[in-house]
């Protein structure tokens, strides 16, 4: 009996030697938003987090501008469950493939978090343009957005638009231009998960085109500028450069897929640690199957410790220019706000 139980011990023990070892090849800065994603979702299922103090809500920034904070931690927050599982699994791969081929870990780490800013921004930007004449929508303007899938579709769009103009991409089955791939899923996935953020998908897929167009240049350090500072050692930056997972900046070249020579492991094998789950959402939730299942939201209502109502109503009179925000102490009634995952 002593020897079945240290076996299964044994056995349990390389399991979990061999997830943390996939774990660890992942890239540096995927590895950390991946890692930083799910502790704020814990501190959220632990009530630890108050859901309206931190996501995107026009209405409330434009009355009390000091919740200026929210347009960058609007993007670390998630409704449930499925939302930042669906989110992960789009995020992973797809960030390590750029982190590896085309940024290097420094400049896709400034990245994020500079398309953070940018896409919220922007979606402050849209939200009051449509709560205004000619348009009067305000839908936008008294939400409260939610989820990493703006940046997601920002680099999505950057993947799509930087490879080869003749690569095609299927969907579902049927083929489409690559360059056609990210407004497809923003429009079919809306349909699909109508408590998806429409306005964050969008502003990201934005976001994304601007960037692939070099305006966003003169906010982005050079190459020469990230090499200097990564082969510099009296910097933490030059510091990380021998953990393990870093890689340095592949070339000087925005449209180079260069391999980094600092890079011991490779796509296959970070997209390997997801492919289990992926198998077993698809066998326990049928209504996630197919191709696009990675970018997909929860339709079903937000867990009991997310203030979340199905039942709101924010078809008031549309504001005038400029839009009169609603009372800030009803913002953190559930039954006030709808909330965009």
């Amino acid at each position: 009996m002593q020897t079945t139980s240290n076996e299964g011990n044994s056995h349990g023990n390389s399991h979990l030697a061999s997830f943390r070892d996939r774990i660890v090849t992942i890239p540096l800065t995927t590895r950390f938003f991946l890692f930083a994603c799910i502790f704020i979702f814990l501190l959220q299922c632990i009530q630890l987090l108050n859901l309206y103090s931190f996501c995107l809500s026009p209405s409330l920034l434009f009355s009390n501008p000091l919740h200026f904070y929210t347009i960058f931690t609007n993007n670390f927050l998630h409704a449930d469950i499925l939302h930042i599982l669906f989110n992960m699994l789009a995020f992973v791969p797809l960030s390590s493939t750029l982190e590896k081929r085309k940024f290097g870990t420094f400049l896709i780490f400034y990245l994020i978090l500079l398309f953070c800013i940018l896409i919220s921004l922007l979606q402050l930007f849209i939200a009051y343009l449509a709560s205004v004449e000619p348009f009067r929508y305000d839908g936008f303007y008294y939400s409260c957005g939610i989820g990493f899938s703006g940046i997601i579709f920002a680099l999505l769009e950057i993947e799509c638009l930087t490879g080869n103009p003749n690569d095609s991409r299927s969907f579902f089955g049927f083929k489409m231009a690559s360059k056609l791939y990210p407004w497809i899923l923003l429009f079919v996935f809306q349909i699909i998960f109508p408590s998806a953020s429409f306005l964050a998908h969008l502003s990201g897929i934005l976001i994304g085109y601007v960037y692939t167009l070099e305006m966003l240049d003169p906010l982005i350090p050079t190459s020469n500028k990230i090499s200097n500072i990564e082969s510099s050692t009296s910097n933490p930056i030059g510091k990380l450069t021998t953990w393990r997972g870093y890689i340095v900046n592949p070339s000087s070249s925005f449209y180079t897929n260069t391999s980094s020579t600092s890079s011991n492991t490779s796509t296959s094998t970070t997209n390997s640690v997801f492919s289990t789950l992926r198998t077993a959402v698809s066998n326990t939730t049928n209504s996630f199957r197919g191709t696009g299942q990675q970018l997909g939201y929860s339709s079903v209502p937000t867990r009991p410790t997310l203030p979340y109502s199905d039942n709101i109503n924010m078809s008031t009179t549309p504001p005038q220019p400029p839009p009169q925000p609603p009372n800030t102490s009803n913002i953190t009634n559930s039954n006030t706000i709808p909330i965009d995952e």
